[in-house]
């Protein structure tokens, strides 16, 4: 048995578990839409002949109009009936969907599907090196990893990796992330009612309405609040036993609805922030049980149960309880056949009122635990990229001697087909290597193979190595830039102001791990040379660790002079039969042969 519990095939072999589980989860999608459909034309057919059932009691059988209450109960039957099957059906089929996207993921067929992570930081920009790792978009890093479900558990999965914390919260989420490897059904259940949380919930407007501290609507009028509800019920019942006309019931609306027109603008602004989040509360609500009832062994795990279950309260029952108040005032406002009752007993201030205690007793405590709720979501998204990639490993982060030792380093988004794994040291005697190699050896891919396994390490998730271990470092990279014709930036210009950003990040309090690709790559040779050496060398002297790729072989000089703390290592090509062949794997040395001529030559130029 493997830990938790696990069967080895578990985590040995994730693929043929996730098609298991996709298959029955498939089964089920189907037979509870059958169902629902079922009960949908039940419904419909009760309806039509309770109709007719009625209109021959009423004709033939007045007598016996107490008859007519069976269609009726027969009816609301199938309508509760209805209901609870359509939810059945939801969540089976958004459990054969979160399953269908795990199987897609260990297939590599993920490309294009599922939440690509851009616009989550707004208002704050990516970081620089965001673009150049693909960490967000689509065929991107964050979709890869990506599996939870709410805005709320993305957001924070897209801050965790655009943003390096110190080696002791890496450990804490690497627990975590290690004992919810295994809890498949857990992380299912979180993946599924997550998937439920509308796209657009608007957190910041939430916690804005739960911080008001506004009185509730009519608080200073609530003994005639309570007066013309007596009343109308009073008129409501006379008028129905035919005690008297409706003349005293339509005097007691007309009060109503000139209480409610003095309220309305405070009403409004009472629940201002929140009808957007509304939809979402029951399905917070459903998420937060989950945390609340889990097993948790993992001390991060704890703290995160304890926090949404204080003094032993359950975060999720108050929650519900905010989703019902929400869905009577929808009804106060929309339903037809229910609002003329609500406005004759002032269910609108009413509602008003329980929205406004709930607000006083719990409002300081929503933040908390929907920030609870994102961690868990985001580590349980940790802990299913672990599962779906079993031959990852956990990092060792560890405070100390800035350092990025690697062994069988390999670039988290290529196939396992294409993927060749390289070994890597970078430490205080060994701060900078120069790359060199011909074009489609693989340069560009090593860099960003070292940036996207150190965004995941810091983030407290596996790597893509046989070994890995480094300090919490600041990443930097200059890789994918470009020019801007709207703002007059040439590519040099812009390549320039990286590296500037890049200085000074060097004079932080953090160590930085630059990854620069063919630098300098926008201006004359010579010029390119000199200043390339210059900020090679001081960005070498300030302890900064580096790799910086080039085809220009003079650059190779600069690792000579800067030895033995500095190195040249290449990526070689062959040329047989017209094509060129890569083997990708990292060497020790400065290239000897370029391929651009022969590359010129396969093509038909005359060179």
């Amino acid at each position: 048995m493997r830990p938790g519990g696990a069967s080895p095939g578990l985590l040995d072999d994730p693929l043929l578990e996730t098609r298991r589980r996709h298959g029955l989860a498939e089964a089920a999608a189907g037979a509870t839409a059958a169902r629902a459909r079922r009960l949908s034309d039940a419904r419909l057919v009760v309806f039509a002949v309770g109709l007719v059932f009625s209109l021959w009691i009423m004709k033939a059988q007045p007598q016996a109009w107490g008859w007519l209450g069976l269609p009726v109960v027969a009816f609301v039957g199938l309508v509760l009936a209805h209901g609870r099957a359509r939810r059945a059906a939801t969540l089976a089929a958004a459990t054969r969907d979160v399953q269908a996207a795990s199987l897609r993921r260990q297939t590599g067929a993920w490309e294009g599907h599922g939440p690509t992570g851009e616009g989550l930081l707004a208002p704050e920009p990516p970081p620089l090196y965001a673009v150049d790792l693909n960490l967000f978009g689509d065929g991107s890093l964050f979709q890869l990893v990506a599996t939870a479900g709410s805005p709320l558990g993305l957001r924070v999965l897209a801050s965790w990796l655009s943003h390096p914390t110190d080696a002791a919260t890496v450990a804490a989420r690497q627990a975590a992330v290690g004992e919810l490897r295994l809890a498949l059904d857990l992380r299912e259940q979180l993946a599924v009612r997550g998937s439920l949380v509308a796209e657009d919930l608007d957190r910041q407007s939430l916690l804005d309405w739960a911080a008001d501290r506004s009185p509730a609507p009519g608080a200073r009028l609530r003994p005639l609040i309570d007066a013309l509800s007596l009343l109308g019920a009073a008129a409501l019942g006379g008028w129905l036993a035919g005690w008297w006309p409706f003349f005293p019931l339509g005097l007691v609306l007309i009060a109503d609805m000139a209480l409610l027109g003095l309220c309305w603008r405070r009403l409004a602004a009472s629940r201002a922030g929140l009808e957007r989040a509304a939809p979402a509360l029951a399905a917070l609500a459903s998420l937060l049980e989950v945390l609340e009832r889990a097993p948790c062994a993992a001390p991060r795990l704890q703290q995160l149960q304890a926090a949404v279950t204080p003094g032993g309260e359950r975060a999720s029952v108050h929650l519900q309880r905010l989703a019902w108040q929400c869905e009577r005032l929808a009804a106060c406002q929309r339903n037809p056949f229910f609002a003329p009752f609500a406005l004759l007993l002032h269910l609108h201030l009413r509602t008003a009122a329980a929205l406004t205690a709930w607000r006083m007793r719990h409002g300081v405590t929503l933040a908390g635990w929907l920030d609870a709720l994102g961690e868990y979501e985001a580590l349980a998204a940790l802990g299913g990229h672990a599962y779906e990639h079993p031959t990852h490993v956990f990092p060792r982060v560890h405070e100390g001697a800035a350092c990025f030792r690697a062994r069988a380093l390999g670039h988290v988004l290529l196939p396992a087909a294409r993927c060749v794994p390289n070994d890597l040291l970078l430490d205080d005697e060994h701060r900078l290597l120069l790359l060199s190699g011909s074009n489609m050896s693989g340069k560009s891919t090593l860099l960003r193979a070292v940036g996207v396994n150190l965004a995941l390490a810091l983030a407290g998730a596996t790597v893509r190595a046989a070994a890995l271990e480094c300090t919490p470092l600041v990443l930097a990279t200059s890789m994918r830039l470009v020019d801007s014709l709207r703002d007059g930036t040439s590519h040099f210009m812009a390549e320039a102001q990286r590296l500037a950003r890049i200085d000074a990040l060097t004079r932080g309090d953090r160590p930085v791990l630059y990854l620069l690709d063919e630098i300098l790559h926008g201006t004359n040779s010579s010029d390119r040379r000199v200043g390339a050496g210059a900020v090679i060398r001081r960005l070498f002297e300030r302890g900064a660790l580096g790799v910086v790729t080039t085809h220009d072989l003079a650059l190779a000089a600069i690792a000579d002079e800067l030895a033995p703390r500095a190195a040249n290592a290449h990526l070689r090509e062959g040329f047989e039969a017209g094509r060129m062949t890569f083997d990708y794997t990292l060497r020790p040395g400065v290239v000897t042969h370029g391929n651009a001529l022969d590359l010129m030559r396969s093509l038909g130029l005359d060179v």
